[in-house]
């Protein structure tokens, strides 16, 4: 979310000079790390209920893996791992374009697994008289939409009335350009030593 809104402000505010695709390198470097950090913790995570063999856990995860959450659990994690990494890992495909898309797909793979994490747990619970399903109604998807817009005008908020870019970091790095600009004018506006003509 952050890399998005740093590629919408930069859109929309005219900040290519501040936010260039150096920054963005460094932030898909450092979501690169997160995926394969994302991707380690959810092996270990089922691995623990393969060899626990605990038989709620173990139904769980087989529902989610092969029943009714299925497609849910894996558009999950295309979407968080094996798609953001062909992007990110390849220099030449690391562009601002499909950076601001790796970012999309993450985030709507990261509300998925918060679904998958709940909703699946909820419907195939430890005591079967339990067991059900569920699917959102209108009224939870209208405040789901509505939280989302809620912070949006929220961050659009305060940019209005705050900075978006702090100023001492943007001086720290406009100041060596400076002095490389005028020691270059300096060197460009040295007239050169008169040369003295031999005398007879």
């Amino acid at each position: 979310a952050v890399i998005l809104f740093a590629a919408l402000f930069r859109k929309i505010f005219a900040l290519e000079a501040y936010l260039t695709q150096k920054h963005f390198n460094s932030c898909a470097k450092f979501l690169l790390a997160l995926c394969c950090f994302w991707f380690y913790a959810m092996i270990i995570e089922h691995l623990y209920v393969f060899y626990g063999r605990e038989e709620a856990e173990f139904n769980l995860v087989y529902n989610k893996f092969f029943g009714d959450y299925a497609v849910l659990f894996w558009t999950m994690f295309v979407l968080c791992c094996p798609l953001p990494f062909i992007f990110l890992a390849v220099p030449r495909l690391r562009t601002l374009r499909n950076l601001v898309l790796v970012c999309i797909l993450i985030n709507i793979g990261m509300w998925l697994e918060r679904y998958s994490i709940i909703i699946p747990s909820g419907a195939h619970p430890y005591l079967s008289w339990g067991l059900g399903s569920y699917w959102p109604s209108w009224v939870e998807i209208s405040i789901t939409l509505g939280w989302f817009a809620g912070f949006t005008l929220l961050l659009l908020i305060f940019v209005r009335y705050f900075p978006s870019l702090t100023i001492w970091e943007i001086k720290e790095e406009l100041e060596p350009q400076a002095t490389t600009h005028a020691a270059v004018a300096s060197i460009a506006t040295i007239k050169p030593a008169p040369v003295p003509t031999p005398t007879r």
